[in-house]
């Protein structure tokens, strides 16, 4: 990539990083560092509804507001004593204000001002210094002390301890739901108490619980009741569970979706819980009798659309799962919603009855359309590539059919890509999108050059019930490797792929972005044959996950593995498609592709079967930055599923991790463990986003 390219896109970055904050000139805040009083200055920016980009009006209910607004936030951000100074430029004219911790009126009604600067003056910062709980047994000490003050960090400043009279309420709500999700339903707060250091900000809370007894669930009885007032069937069981607010919203959404599927929109449901004496362990055993009144069955009377736009109307009503006449079952009025929103062209789908109530009901959808076009700029940095920058353009509901068209084009250091792809939801009214893509690709490996150039068209369908995703598609692909002369590995560097894909994953994370529970699975298969239109024949296979959870002392586990096989009858394997391990994504202590088998000249020949695993220890050090120690290692195998020339390389080392909206910021170093001679004893890398 040519220079002036690059500086193109840090260009564009800058700027979509300065625009935003020279905004609003005739408004200013000053009393913490640049970005803090420019997160206060947006602020209120939101809260009085002003655009970013224009000078605000600055009368006397603005200015007022804006004191009392900074007021608040002050205190929310533990600084429970603040005070405001207002400086505002009349003319020649300056006029002063002070806003103390009690707020009072200070300007005129008719007052109004060119400019206007806020000083804030917080005072001391508020934090929790102990917490004293009383009467709590069944959690131990220091479970208790976790509501209040959190010990998942190494390094424990005051601004993660703050102490704000909400937050001290909101965690005192917390303990109180985990007693009461524990059984025990009769938990409350007998006293509580806080006393400051208003010198230091130290606070030291102390608060008394009585738990009450437990709670366990003996008889459950079921009564079905006609809209005439006759009990139509009775049932009875004995579950063996606590009696907790959770499983009272399980069993009774049970109930009513049940009703639901039979057409009884109207459903009541109602229940009595009868406590009996405590037992020989003190738990306080409950009945429960639900009555489940069904009343008519509701028949569906059509749909209506409301702010459709240009959408075609065909599109919207094969969205819908019932025909006018059917029983209304709202489950699948709600999942009718949901497909709408699927379709990726509405910013908003909400959903009524008319009439609200009566024997037939239309079923009214007031769509709300997004935005048509949208550009996104991208901007990153990967250890390899360095600078990353490039756009994604799209354009939604072509035709009215909701298909979508994307272009995009990313540039970095070493590599170029430009892609286009054009969507169809709902292909041939069924769940699946089809998708039709071209590519062009080109990338500076360590010991080549790749290019690329393919058609990709396909299938994909998510099933949200399962978080399963699926995937078939066909690809026509000229693949290339530019090799270094001398190279004694034989392989076709330039082919002719066509090729079949297929791609099942499961993805049950918490956050794609910074997983901190959960798991995610995926398979691969790729069939290539000259029966496909390409001039070589082999299959690819690919699977592995991912699993994330909390340890002890609030360190985080990550675990990963991947694997991959090249088959082939023919040898005829091309260059390009064998696995090149190594990296930020997979072994630390290498560049890209370093980490794979070599030829004799010391040049990266890829592998045909690989397996990976990495293991990460995470530990939070202050509210966004952690401390990581990982070990990652890989096998290679230069020929076949293992056959022969096999070799391990392992790499450990540590690093920090910033969380960020877009992923986190990592500085890691990664050693190598056992290097062949001509590897690096470790390399550093500084990257954006999750490796695994």
């Amino acid at each position: 990539m040519s220079f002036k390219i690059s500086y193109i896109f840090v260009v564009l970055a800058v700027i979509c990083l300065y625009v935003p904050l020279g905004a609003q000139e005739n408004l200013r805040i000053k009393g913490f560092s640049f970005f803090k009083n420019m997160s206060y200055k947006g602020r209120l920016a939101f809260l009085h509804g002003v655009p970013v980009d224009e000078p605000a009006f600055l009368d006397a209910a603005f200015l007022e507001d804006s004191a009392y607004l900074l007021l608040q936030q002050l205190k929310r951000n533990g600084y429970l004593k603040p005070r405001v100074e207002g400086v505002f430029q009349v003319g020649d004219v300056s006029r002063y204000a002070v806003w103390e911790n009690e707020y009072s009126i200070q300007l005129n009604a008719d007052f109004f001002a060119d400019y206007a600067t806020f000083y804030l003056r917080p005072g001391v910062l508020y934090y929790y210094e102990s917490v004293e709980v009383k009467g709590v047994t069944v959690l131990d000490e220091e479970t208790t002390q976790r509501y209040f003050i959190p010990d998942d960090f190494w390094v424990t400043t005051k601004s993660s301890l703050v102490f704000t009279e909400s937050n001290f309420e909101q965690r005192i709500q917390r303990l109180l739901n985990t007693l009461w999700q524990m059984g025990y339903r009769k938990a409350k707060i007998i006293t509580k108490d806080a006393v400051f250091n208003d010198d230091t900000g130290a606070v030291a809370a102390t608060l008394s619980i009585d738990p009450g007894p437990l709670h366990r669930i003996g008889q459950v009885v079921v009564e079905r009741i006609d809209d005439a007032g006759a009990v139509v069937e009775t049932e009875t069981e004995s579950p063996d569970a606590l009696l907790t607010a959770e499983w009272e919203q399980f069993k009774q959404q049970a109930l009513r979706n049940a009703a639901y599927r039979d057409g009884y929109a109207d459903v009541e449901i109602s229940r009595t819980v009868s406590e009996r004496s405590l037992d020989e362990q003190g738990i306080l055993v409950s009945d429960i009798h639900y009555r489940i009144k069904l009343n008519s069955v509701v028949v569906f009377d059509g749909v209506q659309f409301l702010g459709e736009g240009a959408t075609k109307p065909a599109v919207l009503e094969r969205c819908i799962e019932m025909s006018a006449g059917d029983p209304l079952n709202p489950l699948l009025a709600s999942s009718s919603r949901r497909q709408l929103m699927g379709l990726g062209i509405f910013k908003e789908v909400k959903m009524s009855y008319v009439p609200e109530d009566g024997p037939r009901r239309k079923v009214i959808y007031d769509l709300t359309p997004a935005s048509r076009k949208e550009l996104d700029l991208l901007v990153g940095w990967g250890s390899y590539e360095l600078l990353r920058g490039g756009f994604n353009w799209t354009q939604k509901n072509l035709f009215g059919r909701a298909h979508r068209y994307e272009v995009s084009g990313k540039q970095s250091f070493r590599a170029t890509n430009l892609k286009t792809t054009y969507f169809v939801p709902r292909f041939l009214e069924s769940e699946f999108t089809a998708y039709t893509s071209a590519e062009y690709s080109f990338r500076e490996e360590v010991s080549f050059d790749l290019l690329e150039r393919s058609v990709t068209t396909g299938l994909s369908r998510t099933f949200a019930e399962s978080d399963i995703m699926f995937t078939l598609e066909y690809s026509y692909a000229r693949k290339n490797a530019d090799r270094a002369a001398g190279s004694d590995f034989d392989s076709d560097d330039d082919a002719r792929v066509g090729s079949v894909l297929g791609r099942l994953s499961l993805d049950r994370r918490d956050n794609f972005l910074v997983p901190t529970s959960g798991y995610m699975l995926y398979s691969e298969v790729n069939v290539a044959s000259e029966l496909l239109g390409g001039s070589v024949a082999f299959q690819k296979v690919k699977f592995g996950g991912s699993f994330h959870t909390v340890l002890n002392d609030f360190v985080l586990l990550h675990l990963g593995f991947r694997s991959g096989a090249i088959f082939s009858q023919s040898n005829d394997i091309p260059f390009t498609e064998r696995f090149f391990i190594g990296g930020e994504n997979t072994v630390r202590g290498y560049l890209q592709g370093e980490a794979s088998p070599l030829d004799a000249n010391g040049d990266q020949i890829g592998a045909e079967s690989f397996a990976l695993l990495n293991v990460e220890l995470e530990k939070p050090l202050l509210q966004n930055l952690s401390l990581v120690v990982f070990f990652d290692t890989v096998t290679n195998a230069r020929d076949g599923y293992f056959e022969s020339n096999v070799d391990s390389l392992s790499s450990a080392g540590m690093g920090f991790r910033y969380q960020t909206v877009v992923g986190p910021v990592r500085l890691e170093y990664g050693h190598n463990l056992n290097p062949r001679a001509s590897d690096p004893d470790g390399t550093l890398h500084f990257s954006i986003g999750f490796p695994f």
